[in-house]
């Protein structure tokens, strides 16, 4: 299952992702390997923006 979160700049999506639902995660047994962090802020990732690139490369 594929969880995404949206939100205005600054309103702690990061601070869940990181640390509440990420360790949320591990507690439930999941697998590091099995948890993708994308930082869509950094220009590097500017192709995980386009739905198609990211759902071929997940």
């Amino acid at each position: 299952m594929i969880k995404i979160i949206t939100g205005l700049r600054r309103s702690g999506k990061s601070f869940l992702l990181k640390k509440l639902f990420r360790q949320h995660l591990l507690d439930d047994s999941v697998k590091e390997d099995h948890i993708i962090i994308i930082d869509m802020e950094s220009r590097k990732n500017k192709p995980f923006k386009d739905p198609d690139y990211l759902l071929d490369w997940v």
